[in-house]
């Protein structure tokens, strides 16, 4: 299949008088400058700086993009021979090549296997009696890739006792033009353009296929590469956060929980991730740890993440417990929290009286809030009590046993809410005439 100029140009072939074209979505690829952490090739470790901060680079990174095409199959033209294209093995290196390759291999259906595999062309196969797939050995990485995909596209949609158990027969051609093009789509979403290869092999196939059938494999094709995507993406997250788990900086586990846990959350709550990860070094240090403690609980709960919820409970364990404040009574500190909606983020302001947190609070402008605001009360017994959230008043929580003797506390409420509700200046009254007096 060309577009109606291509056909022209490259082909010497013109569209028949009276085709219609057959709309396609045909990936594209977009050039966007990110900032992007710098990771040690060797140990796949974050590179730091002298004082410990992530080292960040701005690189040029090729996303995947996708439109709607125009173009027409070569029985809707006529004209000169096409020339056999030459399918061109792959090389080079895959980006995070390991950790893609072992996704593909959580994600297959069956068991992947690195093994010498015989046969001049023949990169590798799915065994359909034992359930597996063989990968050639000595591969480059990219051919690696995209033969391991190609090979679970066999295994999920071609795999033989499947196929006569629903009663589908379909032709070989079909089946090979299936797995290549879903594997050209997979590569592509991940950064591998495999079209050397992909290109020739599919013309190969696609030669004696009826208009029909290829659009029928396009179906299947779109289709399979949009779970399959998903599902490889899901596995790399997971991998990624396996990884965490040997990050010695308690600060950077606990910001890629956030992030994994809530990434709307997150990306709406935390404006610099570096930044972020001070904060939380700093609460660490300084023994500020309760919420954070209580956060990674909440997070090593869940049944849907595994991976999340074993990272959680491995960076709790290693997370100390809220030191004791040795804070005289009267000692009182107050903060203007920037972010009460991701608590463990943003940053809090300690102020020396409860006038300063109010100043501070109402200093930060709506538009550069980071969730919702909050005023929040702090002494040797009680910790990071919120007074205010989102310009309202908590005194509900004094309702709770543990608080009711709290007479700081208590006089900390009635204090913020005179500040926040100063009663009326008392006006001076007027004088009022007598019966008899007369108005000068």
């Amino acid at each position: 299949m060309a577009g109606y100029r291509a056909w022209q140009t490259k082909f010497g072939r013109q569209v028949k008088k009276g085709e219609k074209g057959i709309k396609i979505i045909t990936p594209m690829k977009v050039t966007e400058t990110k900032e992007v952490t710098l990771v040690d090739p060797v140990t796949h470790k974050i590179r730091r700086d002298a004082d410990g901060r992530p080292l960040k680079e701005l690189r040029d990174v090729t996303i995947p993009r996708f439109r709607v095409a125009t173009v027409f199959d070569i029985s809707q033209t006529e004209g000169k021979e096409l020339p056999v294209p030459e399918v061109h093995p792959l090389t080079g290196t895959v980006t995070g090549y390991e950790d893609m390759l072992e996704a593909i291999c959580r994600y297959s259906p069956v068991p992947i296997a690195i093994e010498p595999v015989d046969g001049e062309n023949v990169n590798g196969y799915y065994h359909h009696v034992e359930k597996r797939i063989a990968v050639k050995e000595g591969l480059s990485e990219a051919q690696t890739i995209k033969t391991a995909l190609h090979e679970v596209t066999h295994a999920l949609l071609h795999d033989r006792d499947k196929l006569q158990k629903e009663g589908i027969q379909k032709d070989p051609h079909a089946r090979e033009i299936e797995a290549e093009s879903v594997a050209y789509t997979v590569s592509q979403a991940f950064g591998l353009d495999t079209s050397d290869y992909t290109f020739g092999y599919v013309a190969s196939w696609s030669r004696s296929l009826e208009l029909q059938e290829l659009k029928q494999a396009m179906d299947i094709i779109r289709r399979t590469s949009a779970v399959m995507i998903d599902g490889i993406r899901g596995h790399l997250h997971d991998l990624n956060l396996e990884h965490l788990l040997e990050e010695p900086d308690l600060a950077v586990r606990i910001d890629a929980i956030l992030r994994e846990n809530d990434w709307y959350g997150y990306t709406d709550g935390v404006e610099d991730p570096v930044e972020n990860i001070s904060n939380l070094r700093e609460s660490l240090e300084k023994g500020r740890t309760g919420e954070i403690r209580e956060y990674l609980e909440e997070v090593a709960r869940r049944e849907d993440r595994p991976s999340l919820a074993a990272l959680a409970e491995d960076t709790l364990r290693k997370v100390p417990e809220p030191k004791p404040l040795d804070v005289q009574l009267g000692q009182i500190r107050f903060y203007a929290a920037e972010n009460m909606t991701l608590p463990v983020a943003g940053q809090y302001l300690e102020t020396a009286s409860l006038q300063d947190a109010k100043r501070a609070y109402e200093a930060m402008p709506a538009g550069e809030k980071r969730g919702i605001g909050a005023i929040l009360y702090d002494d040797a017994s009680q910790r990071d009590v919120p007074l205010l959230i989102g310009g309202r008043m908590q005194e509900h929580i004094l309702e709770n046993g543990l608080f009711q003797k709290e007479g700081n506390l208590q006089g900390a409420f009635r204090d913020l809410d005179r500040m926040m509700h100063p009663a009326p200046a008392r006006k001076t009254p007027e004088h009022t005439m007598g019966k008899g007096e007369i108005s000068r």
